[in-house]
């Protein structure tokens, strides 16, 4: 088992292990032109690198689901004789100038798939809206009177007194009274104290 590979990010690159180990030119250029063949079987190669004095290469796909059949279908494998072929997934290169690379290459793919579906990327340009998209109906605010006005007009319910700020108009006794829930429903209010109330006070 070699794994599954990180599933967090879009890994295209095969760690290739157990090259056999060659020395002369016409081997070695032998043995690259063998890895693009076999490996290019399965889907658009994009580059391999071969190092020699290790005998292992990378090999990076321009496409996920190659990898992944290639991975499966030349594990344990030969490639121009005997050898046994160790094909595991390989880690992110720690290279700063390489992670940048791949991310202005991520950016431009998303460009492209853009571009292609006719959508405008430049960025001085106006805002293309779709074609059947409709923009919807603006809110109205909320009008009092003849202003517009984002809150109620409270002015009725204060009273300025010489410029001042507004004070709270006094209600009188009766309306106070009429406002409790235990008020005679008939509107009558009474404001004589009761017999009880009148001996205490004695």
């Amino acid at each position: 088992m070699a794994g599954v590979g990180n599933f967090t990010r879009n890994s295209r690159t095969l760690y290739v292990g157990g090259l056999k180990s060659v020395s002369a030119r016409d081997a070695v250029k032998e043995q690259e032109d063998a890895l693009w063949k076999q490996f290019g079987e399965w889907g658009e190669v994009e580059n391999i690198n071969v190092i020699h004095r290790k005998s292992i290469c990378f090999v990076r796909f321009r496409h996920r689901t190659s990898a992944e059949f290639a991975k499966e279908a030349m594990a344990n494998q030969a490639l121009q004789s005997d050898e046994v072929l160790n094909v595991r997934w390989a880690f992110d290169d720690p290279n700063p100038v390489a992670k940048q690379a791949g991310e202005r290459a991520d950016r431009d793919a998303v460009v492209a798939m853009m571009q292609a579906k006719g959508v405008t990327t430049g960025e001085d340009a106006a805002f293309d809206y779709p074609e059947q998209y409709q923009m919807p109906p603006t809110k109205r605010q909320r009008v009092e009177g003849d202003t517009v006005a984002s809150y109620p007009d409270t002015d009725t319910q204060f009273s300025a007194e010489g410029g001042s700020a507004a004070a709270p108009a006094a209600a009188s006794e009766e309306d106070l009274y009429a406002q409790l829930s235990y008020a005679d429903p008939n509107g009558q209010v009474s404001t004589e104290q009761p017999e009880g109330d009148a001996d205490n006070q004695e």
